[in-house]
């Protein structure tokens, strides 16, 4: 079974997923592919609205339909450019060529974005993690990670209530003196 990799494009993931699992298919998040896109526009526009929109939204349609190749030849002339404060799109889609064929991706049945995962992050992990006063170590902090997800995924009943019951059903009252006190 083939690992895919969903990432925002940058550099470092690139290698991370080169150094650890090079036989992964990294997908460039579509989100952050329009967002650039968008970005682009507007400045290739000087931030003239009535042509930068329907630009960015004929590009994006494009790279949605698997024509990335025309993106990236409609911003070639950009080659080399460093243009400051916006992503080079010309650079920006080469460096990712091999991660953003979406239709390829979709017709696979893949996801092409990342949304699911970064809300995964907030009601999982930042809901209960980030409460006022909280203070967590590594090793607490992973099995609170592990307890949310369980509940979030629909688990817990079957993973986490089970095990506790079956855990006191089977204890010796001459155990209870060992179990930890908090």
């Amino acid at each position: 079974m083939t690992k895919h990799i969903i990432s925002d494009g940058a550099t470092w993931i690139r290698n991370l997923k080169e150094e650890f699992f090079p036989d992964a298919q990294q997908i460039l998040d579509l989100y952050h592919a329009i967002e650039n896109i968008h970005s682009f526009a507007r400045y290739r526009f000087n931030n003239d609205e009535s042509r930068a929109v329907p630009w960015a939204q004929q590009m994006s349609a494009l790279l949605k339909d698997g024509q990335y190749r025309r993106v990236i030849d409609e911003v070639a002339s950009y080659k080399g450019k460093t243009i400051p404060n916006v992503v080079n799109l010309y650079t920006y889609l080469t460096n990712n060529i091999g991660n953003i064929d979406y239709k390829k991706y979709r017709d696979e049945g893949l996801y092409v974005g990342s949304g699911a995962i970064e809300s995964s992050n907030k009601t999982v992990l930042q809901r209960r993690l980030k409460q006022a006063g909280m203070r967590w170590d590594a090793a607490t902090a992973q099995n609170m990670v592990t307890l949310r997800a369980k509940a979030a995924s629909g688990k817990w009943i079957e993973e986490v209530e089970h095990y506790i019951s079956d855990f006191f059903a089977n204890l010796d009252y001459k155990d209870l003196k060992t179990l930890p006190r908090f």
